[in-house]
């Protein structure tokens, strides 16, 4: 199991930038992702379009805060040696820069990015904490 530390760290580190990126590109799309929201572009208002724009742009914002948070976490070295942690929060990483990527392609509703915030953004960022304040117990 020794072997797997010099896999995991990298690994760990490439899922987040990863995400990262993903996370990047959809704030070159997000317009689009609103308009997928409104099929029928007459019936969207201005009101509309700006609840969706800030909707979208907080969630995404959110997204980038946790994930830096989780680099600097990941510097810190804290979570860095736990082989299971690590593989669960990479698989994590690496399944929701896949969905993140389908998100702005596809042109997905932008409300539900919160559901892919949650689940792989905050998510992580959560068992990050509670394995520091695991380990300070």
């Amino acid at each position: 199991m020794d072997d797997s530390k010099h896999i995991l760290i990298p690994a760990k580190f490439i899922s987040i930038m990863l995400h990262l990126i993903a996370t990047t590109m959809l704030f070159f799309s997000y317009q689009d992702n609103i308009k997928a929201a409104y099929p029928n572009l007459t019936s969207m208002s201005e009101t509309d379009y700006i609840g969706g724009r800030t909707s979208f742009l907080a969630a995404n914002s959110l997204t980038v805060i946790g994930l830096f948070t989780e680099l600097v976490m990941l510097f810190v070295g804290e979570n860095l040696f736990k082989e299971k942690h690590s593989l669960l929060v990479s698989t994590i990483h690496y399944v929701g820069a896949i969905l993140y990527i389908s998100y702005g392609f596809q042109m997905w509703q932008f409300s539900s990015l919160w559901a892919l915030w949650a689940i792989f953004s905050l998510l992580p960022l959560g068992l990050e904490i509670l394995q520091i304040v695991m380990k300070a117990r």
